[in-house]
């Protein structure tokens, strides 16, 4: 398995090292620890707000995620207190890179009021939540059944 950190610093992103920690400081509090689980990525995120000021940061640093991923991801989101539209908006472009590439976005650990938020807006149907790892992995496999919704947006 293989562990990337990326945390943004005050010159773009931090490098990172063979062991997957990066010793440059934040600009924020954002941090997202991405690992290689062979088929696909997972990542961690770690932030107060995904809202209109971190969304950018966040955006960027998931892209870079779902280019390794070749778009198969599942986030954890256990590490974010609250969520924007921006976030939201956010989430939903992470999902559309995902599917431009042939892959899936899943969540997963994600708070009860963002969950509430999400389905509240029906945005689980683009990008769908699962109750954990395990149920984001199944999610994630090829050979699950999509469901026609699913098939129209292309995830």
């Amino acid at each position: 398995m293989t562990t990337i950190t990326t945390q943004p610093t005050a010159h773009g992103l931090a490098g990172n090292d063979p062991a997957g920690t990066s010793t440059s400081s934040n600009t924020s509090d954002l941090e997202i620890r991405a690992a290689d689980q062979g088929g696909f990525y997972t990542a961690q995120v770690a932030c107060g707000a995904i809202n209109d000021h971190t969304a950018p940061e966040f955006q960027d640093l998931m892209l870079g995620v779902v280019k390794r991923a070749n778009g198969n991801v599942a986030i954890a989101m256990g590490g974010v207190g609250t969520i924007s539209s921006a976030g939201l908006s956010t989430l939903v472009g992470i999902a559309r890179a995902c599917t431009e590439l042939g892959g899936k976005c899943v969540l997963h650990d994600v708070p009860d009021d963002i969950a509430r938020i999400i389905r509240t807006t029906h945005l689980d149907k683009v990008v769908p939540i699962a109750k954990s790892l395990d149920d984001a992995k199944k999610m994630l496999s090829p050979h699950r059944k999509r469901g026609a919704f699913a098939r129209l947006l292309g995830n």
